[in-house]
């Protein structure tokens, strides 16, 4: 769970979408290049959920039943995501929340349909309050940071004296998850320059 935490903070995505008759769809879904399509197989059998599509150029994994987003919840309820992932994640699942429980909640449709556009237009693209709530502390693991890596992580030569580089790039939103990754990888031993 720990590596799987690592690839959703670089290539996850929570969606709410719209869709006719006050009906919204509720999917979680990993994008990756198509030669990952294996490893997108992997957490999809390993996971019990979801299915693998397999495009010209890319692949994904993508989760929208009801009963296997409750997995997906469950994962990360337990192991809460380090990068402004995290927030959406949260929206998401209050949406997630609303939705299928609002016959119980007794909420009138044109009010959640309201409120869940208002959730979907404070997410991912359109998010601009990057604030983590108080309890969420960063937890930076050996199997988080290579999941994000696979994620995020690039690798490289310096053709002018072949030195070899590693790097993550991140939007400056993702400064405070940066920090923690030097502050780990400085906890490492050996002798290195960050």
């Amino acid at each position: 769970y720990e590596w799987f935490r690592g690839l959703v903070d670089g290539e996850g995505c929570f969606i709410i979408q719209p869709r006719n008759n006050n009906y919204f769809l509720f999917k979680f879904e990993v994008y990756m290049h198509r030669d990952d399509a294996p490893m997108l197989k992997y957490i999809a059998n390993r996971l019990g959920v979801g299915n693998v599509y397999v495009r010209e150029h890319f692949a994904s994994f993508s989760v929208t039943s009801k009963k296997d987003l409750l997995i997906i919840i469950n994962v990360f309820d337990k192991y809460p995501l380090n990068t402004s992932k995290n927030l959406n994640y949260l929206l998401w699942k209050k949406g997630y929340e609303l939705y299928y429980n609002r016959k119980n909640l007794d909420i009138d449709i044109k009010i959640l349909t309201e409120e869940l556009v208002n959730l979907k237009n404070q997410m991912n693209k359109k998010r601009n309050d990057f604030k983590q709530p108080e309890t969420h502390h960063v937890n930076i693991t050996p199997s988080w940071l290579i999941g994000f890596v696979e994620a995020e992580g690039f690798f490289s030569v310096i053709l002018k004296d072949y030195r070899l580089m590693f790097g993550i790039g991140q939007t400056a939103s993702e400064a405070g998850v940066l920090e923690a990754i030097q502050k780990f990888l400085l906890g490492l031993p050996g002798q290195y320059k960050i």
